[in-house]
């Protein structure tokens, strides 16, 4: 919501460079975190249902407090590279006017599309392996 409002804005990015490097961490963070904590629920069912028994050592509050807190921990590594790689930059349109801008300044553009691809697999690709059951 952020970005869409200030790319149709005139003067551009208005939250500043705290709020550029804050709000991209932290979207991309809650993205991870939800698609993570469906990981595991999925994972827990599927080990609930197939081995009722053994499930029940690994089935409890201490045990779900100790995931979580490794998926946001785990979540909050992987997006660590916005807190350092965003920036406000200060740009100018093509009338002149100067206007504000949230962009990836951490190295040359290839690192941001390696960072975004690593993005890809750890936050789609990877997780929606899943579990293939054998008949």
């Amino acid at each position: 919501m952020f970005f869409t409002i200030t790319n149709y804005g005139r003067k551009g990015w208005i939250f500043g460079d705290i709020g550029c490097r804050l709000i991209l961490t932290f979207d991309l963070m809650t993205m991870h975190v939800s698609v993570y904590i469906l990981s595991v629920m999925s994972v827990e069912r599927y080990v609930a249902v197939v081995h009722p028994m053994r499930s029940l050592r690994y089935r409890s509050p201490v045990c779900a407090r100790r995931l979580n807190v490794a998926v946001w921990v785990l979540s909050l590594l992987l997006v660590s590279p916005c807190i350092f790689g965003m920036r406000q930059i200060t740009g100018v349109q093509p009338n002149g006017e100067p206007f504000q801008t949230c962009s990836w300044t951490l190295g040359e553009p290839r690192v941001m599309h390696m960072y975004m691809t690593a993005m890809c697999f750890t936050s789609f690709l990877i997780p929606s392996c899943g579990y293939v059951n054998r008949v």
